[in-house]
């Protein structure tokens, strides 16, 4: 009799190991799941903004503390890059609005410079703008109705966001581009089933 209760609590005991162990892969399991769905979305942001996938998740980490969120930074670049053109013959408000910040927007050799560039160089000019309604004038001007969701990178500066983003890569909480492409990829073949 104590030789079947020994063999069975065994028995139980391998079986609550067997299925603690099912449990502990289903969740790993989708844990990289959500993972490669996070690279994935990732990975068509970048495609659609032209931004690197490290300079998001850079961005992502500084916007805890900047206040102002990826998908702004973004949307707002989206909208300054659709007025450069016409920027850069010198026409429409945007145009005016470089003017009046002192932000050039072409190299020496007459060509737009990068999209990052003159973003970064627009938002730090705000930033030296004293009077706010001025600073958001000018500001929807070169970005639109999202101007006043940018204000708190706007007074934090570039610099601070940049060097939030050294942060995030120090603490070695930046995947790399290549990673991030493979759990894109992992994301993509499990869509499939």
């Amino acid at each position: 009799d104590k030789g079947i209760s020994v063999v069975s609590k065994v028995t139980a005991g391998i079986a609550a190991f067997g299925a603690a162990a099912i449990a502990a892969g289903k969740q790993m399991f989708d844990l990289v799941g959500e993972t490669g769905k996070w690279a994935d979305g990732l990975i068509t942001t970048s495609i659609q903004t032209g931004i690197s996938t490290t300079a998001l998740q850079e961005w992502g980490y500084a916007a805890q503390f900047i206040d102002t969120e990826v998908e702004t930074i973004t949307g707002s670049m989206a909208k300054m890059i659709r007025q450069l053109t016409a920027a850069k013959e010198g026409t429409g408000a945007s145009a005016e609005a470089f003017a009046a910040l002192g932000v050039n927007i072409t190299g020496a050799n007459g060509q737009l410079l990068g999209s990052q560039e003159i973003f970064f160089a627009a938002i730090d000019a705000l930033g030296k703008i004293g009077n706010e309604t001025e600073r958001d004038a000018l500001a929807m001007q070169l970005f639109g109705k999202s101007a006043q969701e940018l204000n708190p990178l706007i007074v934090a500066g570039s610099d601070e966001l940049k060097r939030l983003g050294q942060e995030a890569q120090s603490m070695g909480i930046i995947m790399g581009e290549e990673s991030v492409g493979k759990l894109g990829a992992f994301d993509d073949k499990m869509n499939v089933f």
